[in-house]
């Protein structure tokens, strides 16, 4: 019994993580033209910022099974919602825009870590139903981002948005700390997962996991 709370919990708490992953993707595209404005930046400069992000997400999800082996699923994904946190921030209170890319540079990482490090958990020990349900709640919150940036950007200021996303990515990482020893690590300890990265029974999943996206 007190397995299978553990087991519906984590699994909610996943939900909300990707939620929230969705609604801290959802913000820049809205408070971009402000954000070029107050920066005084050409309109393409946002690119930069676009592709460092995605180097070190990459790079998170190329090095995730090793990450999980090595620290445990609960750790893992408390360090990665960690980051993101105090990117969203760190965004927020950034006084020029070369702090914005270091700041997103890094909140990349932590992104990656998470997304990553939940998709193979899942597909490790949940069902190609979770796994929809996990991917149905990060287009709720890249649903809701925008809606929460344009209301802050017209009405307040952009980085009282970013604000509110790292409150909300405060109380989910409360969440994931609260609840790091629940979340299983068995596969993800093995001698082959430190060598190789991925979990054997993750590899077995593999054709379940592509059929969920």
């Amino acid at each position: 019994m007190a397995s299978s709370r553990a087991r519906n919990g984590t699994i909610l708490i996943a939900f909300l993580t990707f939620i929230g992953l969705g609604l801290s993707a959802g913000l820049l595209g809205v408070a971009w033209p402000y954000m070029q404005a107050e920066f005084d930046l050409a309109l393409d400069a946002v690119n930069v910022l676009l592709l460092l992000q995605t180097i070190t997400y990459t790079l998170a999800s190329f090095i995730i099974g090793r990450i999980m082996a090595r620290f445990g699923s609960g750790m893992s994904l408390v360090g990665g919602m960690l980051i993101v946190t105090l990117g969203m921030f760190g965004i927020a209170v950034a006084p020029t825009w070369m702090v914005v890319i270091v700041v997103g540079f890094v909140a990349g990482f932590g992104s990656g870590i998470t997304d990553a490090g939940l998709n193979l958990y899942v597909t490790t020990y949940h069902s190609a139903r979770d796994m929809n349900w996990l991917h149905a709640s990060f287009g709720v919150g890249i649903t809701l981002g925008p809606l929460l940036m344009t209301y802050c950007a017209l009405h307040l200021k952009w980085q009282v948005g970013y604000v509110i996303a790292g409150v909300i990515m405060l109380a989910i990482l409360a969440l994931l700390f609260a609840s790091r020893r629940h979340w299983r690590n068995e596969g993800f300890q093995s001698a082959k997962t430190r060598r190789y990265g991925v979990p054997a029974s993750a590899k077995r999943c593999g054709s379940r996991y592509c059929g969920s996206v």
